[in-house]
């Protein structure tokens, strides 16, 4: 249902600010028609409005059937195809970033069962593509909360990696829940001592917060354990 309402405000925002955009040129009649070279193909590239606007009735398209009712699993590969289509028609739309987003929030939580492979090769694809596009930011997240909930600590460990590696470089950190959840991935897998080190700075970092609370915690229970 979350996934809907913010399908449906991105199409109104970007329906505000779509101007209205003609194709220059005459129709070819039958005699005209010829052999479609590289050359041809080029024209007929669709500018950076046009391909904001036919993305977004792709969009649109999403919407209508996900306000039909329950998803099923013809209607989920409809949609699948349609992210698709943007992606691979529309590469220059605002939309293409966050068909991504939505491909793989479709992969994890509305096929049964979750296809995992399918959603990381997505992610690896975006990658490729974007590679320091803040929506990367989202997909991880996505990722790893459903790594989490699947107890895949390694998994955890390999996609938070080079930010790690940044953090410790730099000491900054795009989010302190990455440093949170990486800090329990390494706790399952035995590593309490840069798992503590990993809570304390999440505390330093983002004091107040939920995620500083559950760091805390963690480093009481960890405490508890090693008094035992």
């Amino acid at each position: 249902m979350r996934e809907k309402y913010l399908i449906y405000l991105f199409v109104i925002i970007l329906t505000g600010c779509l101007p209205s955009v003609s194709r220059q040129g005459t129709p070819e009649t039958p005699t005209e028609r010829k052999t479609t070279t590289v050359e041809d193909t080029t024209k007929m590239t669709l500018s950076l409005e046009e391909q904001r606007k036919a993305s977004l009735e792709v969009f649109k398209k999403v919407l209508e059937i996900r306000e039909k009712g329950p998803l099923t699993p013809e209607s989920i590969k409809k949609i699948e195809a349609l992210y698709q289509k943007i992606i691979k028609e529309y590469p220059q739309s605002p939309l293409t970033e966050e068909s991504y987003v939505y491909l793989i929030i479709l992969y994890l939580r509305d096929y049964k069962p979750p296809q995992l492979d399918r959603a990381e090769r997505t992610y690896k694809e975006f990658i490729m593509k974007y590679p320091s596009s803040s929506v990367r930011n989202r997909i991880e997240s996505l990722l790893s909360t459903y790594y989490y909930s699947k107890k895949m600590w390694k998994r955890i460990i390999e996609i938070h990696y080079h930010r790690i590696r940044r953090f410790i470089e730099t000491g900054k950190i795009d989010n302190p829940y990455f440093l949170y959840i990486y800090s329990e991935a390494k706790l399952h897998l035995g590593d309490i001592e840069e798992a503590e080190k990993g809570y304390r700075w999440v505390i330093k970092l983002a004091p107040g917060t939920n995620t500083a609370v559950k760091a805390q915690a963690r480093l009481k229970q960890i405490k508890r354990q090693q008094n035992k």
